[in-house]
This record gives C-alpha cells, structure tokens and sequence, in this order.
C-alpha cells in the first residue's frame, strides 16, 4: 500500500515537472527568438527579421499573448517600409490597431496608429494620415513625440492641400509640445515646416529666423544628417530672393554634407536647388546637367506624385529655355493626365505656368485662354511670384501682337510687383539674419575657446610638474634611450627589407596576372582557329561561346596587370569593356538600347569571375534569343549596386521571346553555370517575365578589395 502511494505520488511529481517545464522552455525559447529577430533588425537584415517576426507573430496567437502579438506586428511593419513592402507594412499596421482597440489596450492602440499613419504618409493617403493623426490625438497617456508627430504629419497633409492656416495651426502645437519637452530631435524639422508655411504669405524675414532656428537647436555628433535638410530650405528661399549667390552657397554646402554622410536622397534635393538657382540665371544647360543628376541617383522612383511632377516640370522649363521644344512638350503631354488626379494646387499651378509658356512660345490658338487660367487659379493662392511669372505671360503675349502700349503695361505691373517682392526684404534678411545666425556660432566657438584655454592652463601646470621629474629621470633613462636607438636602427634595416620584399612579391604578383592573362588569350585563339574547321552551326555557336567566357576572364587579370591594385577590379570600367566586347562579339551595333548602371566599387577576384560570367552569360542569351520577335526597339539594362549588405545584380531585356520563365529554367548550359556560380556566391536567383525578362540576384557572399 504504501509502495503503491509512493509511486503514484512519484508519478504526479513527474507530470508537474513535464507540463510546468513545457511552457517554460517555450517561454524562454521564445524570449530567446524575439531578441534575435530584434537583433536582426537592428543590424539592418530586415529580411530575417522579418522571418522571425512572422514565426514569433503565429506562436503569440496560438499563446493568446496579446502583448507580444502587438511587438511582432509593430516590428513587421517597420521591416515591410525598410523592404518598401508598403502594402504589407500596412496590412500588418492596420490589424495592429484593430487588435490594441478590440481590447481596450490604448497606449498600444496610441503606438499603432503612430506607426500607421507614418504607412499612410508613404503610400500618400493624405485623408488617411488625417484620421490616424486624430485618433494618436484622442488616445490619453502616450508619449508627448506621438502627439508632436501627428500634428506635425497633418499640417504636413494641410500644406499640400494648399490650406496654409490649418498647417499654420498644426505646426505650431507640435512646436508649443516640442519646446515644452525640449525634443530637439523634432523641433528642427517641425521650425523648418513652420519657415515653409510663412513663405506662403511672403513672410521671408520670418521663414529665415525661423530656418536658422531650427539650425541651432541641431546637436553636434547626433544630428549632422539633418544640416543639409535645412541648407536645403535656405538655398531655396535666397532663390526666392534673387540672392543666387548665396543660393548657390548653401546648395553646395548641402550637396558636400550629403556627399560625406552618404545621404542620397537628400542630395538629390540639394542638386534641385541648385539646378534651380542656375535656371533663374538662365543657364538653363547648367541647370539641366544637376538635374540630370537627380535622374541618376534616384531613377525617378519620387515617394510622391507631386514631388516627381515637380521635377519634371523644371526639366521641361530648361527644354523650353534651350528652345528644345520637342522634348519639353512631352514632358508636358506625358504627365497631363497625372497632373488630372493630383491634388496639389500649388503643383497645378506650376505646371499652369509651364503649359501656357509652352503654348506662347509655340504661338498656339489658345494661349491667352491658358495664360488666363493662370490667372484665375492664383486668385485663390494670392502667390505674388506667380502674379509676376503671369504679367510677364500676358506681356509677351501682346508683344507678339504687335500691341506694344499693352505689352509695356503689363510688363511695368511686372517690374513693380518684382520691387514689392525683393527690394523691401532682402537686405535685412540676407545681412542682418544671416550675421545674427554667424554671431551665434561665434559665440559659442568663443565659449569652447575659453573652456580650453582654462584646460589648457591647468594641463600646463601639469606639464611643469611632469618635466621636473622628467630633468630628474632623465639620466636614469639614458642608457634605455640609447638601447631605443639601436633597436630603431635595427627596426628600420627590417623594414627596409619588408617593403623591398614586397615590391619583389608585387611584380612577381603582376607578371602572374599578364601570363594568366596571355594563356587566356592563347586558349581564346585556339578556340577561333578550331572554329575554321568546323561547319556545324552549333558546335561554332558552343565554341564562340568559350571564347566569350575566356575573355571575361581574362579581362580581369588584364585588369589587374594595368591596376595599382593586384587584387581588386573596378567594377564600372570592367563591366564597360566587356558588354563592348560581346557587342562586337554579336555584331551588336545600334539596333539594341544599352543603358548600364553600375555602381564603381572595387571587388575582389574570387568575386569578380562569377559575376562576370554570369553576366556574360545573360547577356548572350539576350542578344541570341531575345529580340526575334519583337516589335518595339530592343533594350536591355543592366545593374549592380550594393543595397543592404548585399550585391544587387540585375539583367533586364524587353524582349517577347519568351513568355514563361519555366522555359529557360533547367534547359541550357548557360543556365546550368548561372546556377552553379549563384550558389557559389550564396545568391537568390529571381527570375520575372513582365515585358521582357529580367534575372535579378541578391549576392550575399562578396568581398571588396582592400
């Protein structure tokens, strides 16, 4: 009996510690998950965040853990945008705040609805940001930062929607929120968009306190990525005031910035001022060069409408001042429909402007009929700039008509609002505010002068303690000295025979390049005079093949031979020489568009010869196979950049040949190699035909060149 409820107490005790260690490995388990996905994102590898997160997300719903189903769709939207999964990021931001509301969870709700309207702001859903903001507004207990940016991200929807006041109004409560907490990581931008706001009415004394304001509350070591921003906005409001000097000034202080931090995107606003600075001098090819910048670094791919018609229409206003006509009115037919949709009157109104210029210069039927609507379309905005562009219009108009009384009517209206506009404000704000921004700098450049001239005057007390002693010991270190010397001697002959050693092993190393490289070239000859002998088309074919591949390879110890570099290839210079070899190779002249975007880096060999028979390859392909059935011109682009710690290669023809991907995989020796050197290289192939096909792969094994 006893030995019985011995055993069965010996058998409860073992069920308590199975299912009471089950959840607790779980548990722990799933805490260890959660700070390797948020690792992960951290270190910027968004997609294995965004793997774990999704597993993590499907254990907390079985779980009914709320809270930790919450923080993994938080963080999957956050990994979406850094993806620009937009529409996945909103998916998940949208069940976030359904989740938080359901159960009542409100600082939560107040977290998700934050997250979601910033989705909103991407996706550019003015409306929707609106209602996000509003709801951040309505939840109590969040932190002040969510209240400042849903302020700030209405005022910032009321500002395209040309309704000044109510972004006025926005503004300043994220400024009063800001200023009470003394957030100085968003005042800035928030005193920046207020500036922006008092432009509207011509306030330029106020917009420019208001931007060097913003400048001073910029902390050094934590905020150098935001200087450029405001550089940005002060070149454009000198612009505004025929300042080009100092327009051009802060523009080329902003692009230098963004130069030195890797800020792409923002340089690409920095060349817009500038572009537009050298536009309102006239030189509209200038302009048209920096413009043309934009165009390369960023592809066109604007996260709003309203930004990339923007663009366009200065593009078209350089055609127009460079009498290219053509190629300005596409532009303007091109993105007439676009404009159709756009809800932006500050946007419709430029581009009323360009139309009408366009059509006067052209001496279209209905150009008074546009010239006026222009007119008509300002009487709401009240912007004087646009009053003058529009007398100016109507004075051409009647100059062209011969009725000269009229024309010099509306151009003295011109010339009157123009003084009106500059005269009044520009001295004071380019001397006076400007001065007051460099004496504040000053002053504190005085300030840190004088805490170090006291360090220094302690240090030098220091230092007369210190050379006592060292008087002192220095007889005792006199014969340590002269043992320092001899070893530095000796030092020196060892190095001496290092760095004569190494020179030795650097030509060693050049001439095994140029062998290599002259073998390659023997085997690539081999394989031209075996093709004389032989007439079956295909065996030809796989021989011309060989010798493509051979010479991709031996560019690159070509390379190396010529370089200072024995171990890196430059990847711009490389890959030019070799599509201009497969060109001829093909007889490839002008019947095919080739557009190359390569980004200049320098990788090392294991790397390079992959990558470029790859290429090789793909390009081949394209020029065999790709073009017979097409009807439009042939194109084909090609890509290599490094994005998130991988190499992004990418080929793209626009050829109707193929129309399944699943007839070229597993079907050819080309394909076969491809796949062998992607593994290689630890790359994801992604193959797509849409209009073309197009082989992308995500290289995440590569190496630059020391």
């Amino acid at each position: 009996m006893n030995v019985c409820r011995l055993n069965i107490s010996f058998l409860i005790f073992v069920l308590f510690i199975v299912f009471f260690s089950a959840p607790m490995h779980l548990l722990s388990q799933n805490k260890s998950k959660n700070l390797i996905a948020e690792e992960a994102y951290l270190k910027g590898d968004f997609l294995k965040s965004q793997s774990l997160w999704e597993e993590i997300l499907e254990h907390s719903r079985q779980e009914e853990n709320i809270k930790l189903e919450l923080t993994a769709l938080n963080f999957l939207v956050k990994n979406g945008m850094h993806l620009s999964e937009n529409e996945t990021a909103l998916y998940y931001a949208k069940q976030a705040g359904k989740i938080a509301k359901t159960n009542n969870l409100l600082p939560e709700y107040g977290t998700a609805m934050n997250i979601l309207g910033t989705v909103y702001e991407f996706l550019d859903l003015k409306d929707s940001v609106i209602y996000a903001g509003q709801e951040v507004l309505n939840t109590p207990g969040l932190q002040h930062r969510y209240y400042s940016d849903a302020y700030s991200s209405m005022a910032t929807v009321f500002l395209d929607k040309g309704d000044y006041e109510k972004e006025n109004v926005y503004l300043n409560k994220a400024i009063e929120i800001d200023r009470i907490h003394n957030d100085s990581s968003s005042l800035p931008f928030n005193l920046l968009c207020l500036g922006k706001n008092k432009l509207t009415s011509n306030s330029y004394n106020d917009a420019l306190k208001l931007y060097f304001e913003a400048l001073s509350f910029l902390r050094v070591g934590k905020d150098e990525f935001k200087f450029p921003v405001i550089y940005v906005s002060i070149s454009s409001l000198f612009r505004t005031l025929q300042n080009f000097e100092k327009s051009e000034e802060y523009g080329l202080k902003a692009k230098t910035l963004c130069e030195e931090l890797n800020l792409p995107l923002t340089k690409t606003r920095a060349l817009f001022q500038l572009g537009a600075t050298a536009q309102k001098q006239g030189d509209f090819q200038k302009a048209l060069d920096y413009y043309l910048q934009i165009d390369n670094i960023y592809s066109a791919k604007w996260s709003q409408v309203s930004d990339q018609l923007i663009f366009k229409i200065a593009i078209a206003e350089c055609y127009l001042g460079l009498e290219e006509y053509e190629e300005a009115g596409m532009i303007i037919n091109e993105n007439r429909p676009i404009l159709a949709a756009l809800d932006d009157n500050s946007v419709r109104l430029d581009f009323a402007i360009l139309d009408a210029r366009y059509a006067l210069d052209l001496k279209h039927v209905d150009v008074l009929a546009k010239i006026k609507k222009t007119e008509k379309l300002n009487i709401e905005q009240k912007n004087k700039h646009v009053e003058n562009k529009v007398n100016q219009l109507f004075s051409q108009y009647y100059f062209n008509l011969n009725d000269f009384k009229t024309a010099m009517l509306y151009e003295k209206k011109a010339d009157i609002l123009k003084d009106s506009i500059y005269r009044s404000e520009q001295a004071f704000v380019v001397h006076n505010l400007e001065a007051l921004h460099q004496t504040k700098e000053q002053k504190v450049e005085i300030e840190l002068l004088a805490t170090k001239n006291k360090l220094q005057n302690s240090q030098l007390k220091q230092q007369k303690i210190i050379i006592i002693g060292t008087v002192i010991c220095l007889v005792l270190f006199g014969v340590l000295l002269s043992f320092i010397a001899f070893l530095y001697r000796k030092v020196n002959i060892q190095k001496s025979i290092v760095e004569n050693s190494l020179e030795e092993k650097n030509v060693l190393l050049k001439e095994i390049h140029h062998r290599v490289k002259n073998n390659l070239q023997v085997i690539s000859s081999l394989l031209s005079l075996q093709a004389k002998s032989i007439d079956d088309d295909s065996a030809l074919e796989a021989l011309k093949q060989g010798q493509d591949r051979v010479y991709s390879m031996a560019l690159i110890h070509e390379f190396l031979y010529e370089g200072e570099n024995l171990v890196g290839v430059e990847t711009t210079n490389y890959f030019e020489r070799l599509l201009d070899n497969l060109m001829y190779s093909y007889s490839i002249e002008e019947e095919v568009s080739l557009n190359l975007q390569i980004e200049q880096m320098k990788l090392d060999v294991d790397t390079m010869i992959p990558i470029a028979l790859i290429v090789n390859e793909l390009v081949s392909n394209a020029f065999k196979h790709a073009f017979k059935e097409n009807e439009i011109p042939a194109a084909l682009n090609i890509s290599l950049s490094e994005v998130d710690r991988y190499l992004v290669l990418e080929v793209k023809d626009n050829g109707e040949a193929i129309k399944n991907t699943k007839e070229i995989q597993g079907k050819s020796f080309g394909f076969d190699l491809i796949n062998s050197f992607s593994r290689k290289l630890q790359a994801i192939v992604e193959l797509e035909v849409n209009n073309g096909l197009s082989v992308k792969l995500l290289i995440g094994k590569y190496n630059r060149a020391a």
